[in-house]
């Protein structure tokens, strides 16, 4: 999956990356974010991994 960032507003944020993702039933998922700079010199490459548990709702 590789939802589209859109700029979201939140607490003292304004127009930070963020994603909406709707996961298809509640169970463990590995999420993986990956990104650079947009001139490719700002800042480094990165990427990174995690866990997340999503619960019914």
């Amino acid at each position: 999956m590789n939802p589209e960032l859109k700029g979201i507003d939140t607490e003292q944020y304004q127009e930070i990356p963020g994603a909406e993702i709707t996961f298809p039933k509640a169970g463990v998922y590995d999420l993986e974010i990956i990104g650079s700079a947009k001139d490719g010199k700002s800042f480094k490459p990165f990427k990174f991994n995690y866990s997340v548990t999503v619960t019914g709702g």
